[in-house]
């Protein structure tokens, strides 16, 4: 039977892969092409970039952004993270990622509309990085989040967009190399919010290591100060990156550290929120890290 006409429909799209490069660098998606909304949908409900490394070499790690452009729905800001990657210190070893990650958009759209999705490469890598996307739209504006992001429907506004940043490239202040001593504070340059007064909705960090060391393990906390947020700073613990327990087979994962689902904070316009971090154990090599950040206008 037909579903219900009270009822949005969902459908995926996705945007072609393209070669990010080896340098920090950012790149147009499906070999400079725009994305063109098809004309049924009226509203792109989320995002969900996926990055890899085209062929692993030991110590190379992947730290990759999707940046969002389109004068044709006059977009705010929007760039999150794709999942992470971190190679161990062997040549024979497996190369573990984590599973990709749906960004919430909530853009209305009336079809035909063209979008710019570039790629960009955080960190320089020999091996090189692929970037793909997949597109989430729905024939309804303002759809809600269906089952398996329906848990967004209580924190966001629905009749706003969603907006985000990442402290980055894109936006000049990343990556930033962390310490290499325990308790020891790392700062980013700063992500500028303008506009209207906000309301932050999640926190991402994004933590690779650059030169893994056998047993050591790579952890530590983030924080995102600035002093308008509602409660300020923000601080939430890593995912993880454990020790590794040899060096001619080894093999390491990172993830990308979600707080969502739990803000809705209060941050003025204009405002510059300073990424941090700092490590639980000193280290042999500093790694890298970044922080993301997703709100919406204030209602």
């Amino acid at each position: 039977m037909p579903a219900s006409s009270s009822i949005p429909s969902y459908w995926v799209d996705s945007f072609a892969g393209t070669s990010v490069g080896t340098t920090a660098v950012t790149t147009t998606l499906n070999a400079g092409n725009n994305y063109i909304v098809p004309g049924k949908a009226r509203s792109i409900v989320a995002l969900r970039p996926k990055a890899y490394i085209l062929e692993p070499t030991a110590d190379v790690a992947l730290l990759a952004s999707l940046n969002v452009i389109s004068k044709d729905l006059g977009l705010g800001p929007y760039e999150v993270f794709c999942q992470s990657g971190d190679a161990g210190l062997g040549t024979t070893e497996s190369f573990s990622m984590d599973e990709s990650i749906w960004y919430p958009a909530n853009w209305a759209c009336g079809g035909g509309e063209q979008i710019t999705f570039q790629g960009t490469a955080e960190i320089a890598n020999a091996a090189g990085l692929w970037e793909s996307l997949d597109i989430l739209l729905s024939d309804t504006v303002n759809a809600p989040m269906p089952g398996f992001l329906s848990w967004w429907n209580t924190q966001l506004d629905l009749n706003l967009p969603v907006q985000a940043k990442v402290g980055g490239l894109v936006e000049g202040s990343g990556p930033t190399a962390t310490s290499a001593t325990a308790a020891v504070q790392a700062q980013d340059s700063g992500t500028y919010i303008s506009g209207v007064p906000k309301y932050l909705k999640a926190l991402y960090g994004a933590l690779v290591e650059t030169t893994p060391a056998a047993d050591k393990p790579f952890a530590g906390y983030f924080q995102a100060y600035e002093p308008s947020l509602a409660i300020n700073p923000q601080t939430f613990y890593a995912e993880p990156i454990n020790g590794l327990l040899g060096t001619t087979t080894a093999n390491n994962m990172t993830r990308i550290t979600r707080y969502e689902g739990l803000l809705n904070l209060f941050v003025k316009a204009p405002a510059h929120i300073f990424g941090r971090f700092f490590l639980d154990q000193t280290v042999s090599t500093a790694g890298k890290f970044e922080l993301g950040y997703l709100f919406q206008d204030q209602s």
